[in-house]
């Protein structure tokens, strides 16, 4: 159903064209990505980490996974 959308959306342009509107699209998904982020650092301060990629995995698996919940409508997009 939304490739559908998206092809028709997609019938008739160019290239460019294209490739701006998936770039658009891109940057409004990791928008809303770090939006919810934010949010959730908002709500749980304690599950903020300072410089997360050289964080151990010890510190990594020892967070609370309630603190680390992601909105189920993004999963699809983070995978």
């Amino acid at each position: 159903s939304l490739d559908r959308i998206k092809c028709r959306l997609l019938e008739g342009t160019v290239g460019q064209e294209v490739r701006a509107l998936v770039l658009d699209m891109q940057a409004r998904l990791l928008l809303d990505m770090l939006g919810k982020g934010i949010e959730s650092a908002l709500v749980h301060p304690e599950s903020l980490i300072t410089e997360p990629w050289h964080a151990s995995s010890e510190t990594l698996s020892s967070l609370d996974s309630e603190a680390m919940t992601v909105e189920p409508a993004l999963i699809a997009s983070i995978q």
